[in-house]
């Protein structure tokens, strides 16, 4: 079976999970769902970027999450599976009963990705968000996510 690499290829993708917002007196639950596309910048890192929309629903109050980010990650390319993580930093934008904040975070990322073909990539990550100008109020957005992405040559 040949190795899969991500050099000289970038991916468009799209992933769809759950996501748990810690903060203060708001709804911890939700769905989260992203675009994505990277471009692999040797045999093992890639840039990635994204953005994203949560949405944590509840009787009388909603959250609404826009996020940004984009991360380095590190590729353990093992045939079909590649395993990996890396870092990124995210710009998040919430909003609550009409009010907008903004807000910075970073973020380490873990996951796993399957090839089944040379072309399309299924995943799972866990990225837990931690946001550094709210930390007094909102201190960590998970996600938990899978994914679909078609790789395409350079």
């Amino acid at each position: 079976m040949p190795v899969h690499a991500y050099e000289d290829q970038a991916s468009l993708g799209v992933s769809l999970g759950y996501a748990h917002a810690v903060f203060h007196g708001q709804p911890e639950n939700g769905a989260i769902v992203s675009a994505d596309g990277s471009i692999g910048l040797d045999d093992i890192w890639s840039l990635r970027a994204s953005l994203g929309f949560g949405f944590h629903p509840d009787e009388n109050r909603q959250l609404s999450v826009f996020l940004a980010d984009a991360e380095l990650i590190y590729m353990v390319d093992v045939f079909e599976l590649v395993p990996y993580f890396g870092a990124g930093v995210d710009g998040i934008g919430t909003l609550r009963s009409a009010a907008f904040a903004a807000d910075f975070g970073v973020h380490p990322v873990f996951g796993i990705d399957w090839l089944p073909r040379r072309n399309l990539v299924l995943g799972f990550c866990a990225r837990p968000i931690f946001l550094i100008t709210a930390l007094d109020r909102d201190p960590v957005y998970l996600t938990l996510s899978v994914s679909a992405s078609l790789l395409f040559d350079l």
